[in-house]
């Protein structure tokens, strides 16, 4: 639905919304996210050999994808899912979410309670994100065992120093606290590859599939995890899908949550 630029400026958001949602409204999709019923879910992603060769999940183009209502991406919709199911979103008195996704920020900012931090390398990135603050992940400007609940969803795999970054998140972790820390992961791969840091876009997308991505993971994903500290628990997606309504989210079903928590 096209809107004038003039009358983006000054309609509120929540009048947005509801007007996307009237538009678009339909009985072929559901987003969890932003509680919409609508007729389509967008393309997106990128297409790439590489991704179909490794059978990397959370790679490639969906053909069911990004909510028209809210932005969020199937990968947003399987968090909120495991999120609204576990009934984690009121429970938390301080949340860090890492590179934020604005359809999940906005559904998490209504229902937090307590803390709510957003950050990123390049806060300016995030027009529509209020008081975004500048976060190396390698390096995290808070205090230890400070956040109760932290989101980084698809970041570990640009950071080349991605141990050093799983180390500074479980020092910031709260003992007891939960952090759910997504990337791309290779079905096929039996260790994770990885260059030597002086390849070029063109390498890299040969090698991993995206010109910004430093490394495939394959599951000893969950090895590198565990070796800062993290217990991590593997949720698959398909475990949190019921029959009926949840189909129409348009999840990856391959998809598994790493779900981490750390316990002294």
């Amino acid at each position: 639905m096209l809107i004038p630029m003039t009358f983006r400026r000054i309609i509120p958001l929540s009048v947005k919304t509801a007007l996307k949602r009237i538009y678009y409204f339909g009985n072929s999709c559901i987003c969890n996210v932003c509680h919409s019923r609508l007729r389509y879910f967008r393309p997106a992603g990128l297409a790439h050999e590489v991704i179909d060769e490794l059978m990397i999940i959370g790679g490639g183009l969906y053909e069911h994808d990004i909510c028209p209502v809210c932005l969020s991406s199937y990968r947003q919709r399987s968090l909120m899912l495991y999120l609204q199911k576990n009934k984690l979103i009121r429970n938390y008195a301080s949340v860090l979410h890492i590179a934020p996704e604005v359809g999940l920020y906005r559904a998490l900012k209504k229902n937090i309670s307590g803390q709510y931090v957003c950050g990123d390398f390049d806060p300016q990135l995030y027009a529509e994100i209020d008081s975004m603050v500048k976060i190396d992940v390698t390096k995290i400007a808070f205090p230890d065992n400070y956040f109760e609940f932290i989101l980084c969803n698809h970041v570990l795999e640009h950071i080349p120093a991605d141990l050093t970054a799983m180390k500074d998140i479980y020092r910031v972790l709260a003992i007891g606290g939960t952090a759910i820390l997504q990337v791309p992961i290779s079905l096929l791969l039996s260790e994770t590859r990885e260059g030597n840091g002086f390849e070029n876009e063109e390498q890299r997308i040969s090698l991993f599939g995206q010109k910004d991505h430093v490394r495939v993971y394959a599951m000893d994903y969950v090895n590198r995890l565990k070796s800062v500290g993290f217990l991590v628990s593997m949720v698959p997606v398909n475990s949190l899908i019921d029959s009926g309504n949840d189909g129409k989210m348009h999840l990856d079903e391959r998809e598994i949550l790493f779900v981490c928590s750390k316990n002294q």
